[in-house]
């Protein structure tokens, strides 16, 4: 009898721990969602292929790493549905470029590639591009490096472009995130 109780107890428990956590507030959800309308993107249109005057280095917190990361100032971008776009270059120690014009989501951490550089500097759109998370531990730290000081706020929405460019051009002033909830 004792055995059948323990159990009945255990398995209320379990089902009131799993009923709770079903119906938690999802974070990568959109405040539209939670008011039943699903987050739409929109379209995003290529930019011009970046030109060495409107770049800007990113040096990733921490980073010893064989890439260094430049953003283009005139491509960035904060559209209606919360997506920051932006081209960023990842040059590599031996001189190699990529070239990536990519989008970050603030309020889900992840990012998307929506195009790549191709030949005579022009932007190649990537097909079937999806929507990836960013990792803390990437090897490639500039999704996250934008993530974290440049382009979310510490409540997971998109900033302005021109807060943006103020964040790249003047680094030191940047809040730290450890005082944030991320």
């Amino acid at each position: 009898m004792f055995r059948a109780r323990v159990t009945a107890g255990a398995l209320l428990y379990a089902f009131v721990i799993v009923m709770a956590w079903a119906d938690r507030e999802d974070p990568l959800r959109g405040d539209a969602e939670e008011e039943g309308v699903r987050w739409q993107e929109q379209e995003k249109p290529l930019p011009a292929y970046p030109q060495d005057a409107d770049l800007i280095e990113i040096k990733p917190d921490g980073s010893r790493g064989p890439h260094q990361y430049r953003l283009d100032i005139k491509s960035l971008s904060a559209h209606p549905d919360g997506v920051v776009t932006y081209t960023v270059i990842v040059q590599s120690e031996s001189g190699a470029q990529n070239v990536l014009f990519e989008g970050i989501r603030c309020a889900s951490k992840e990012y998307k590639t929506y195009a790549v550089g191709a030949a005579q500097q022009q932007l190649q759109p990537v097909r079937q591009a999806s929507w990836r998370k960013i990792f803390n531990k990437d090897p490639i730290r500039h999704r996250i490096e934008l993530y974290t000081y440049y382009v979310c706020d510490a409540n997971q929405f998109a900033l302005p472009p021109k807060s943006i460019i103020e964040r790249l051009r003047h680094p030191g002033r940047i809040p730290s995130p450890y005082n944030s909830d991320r």
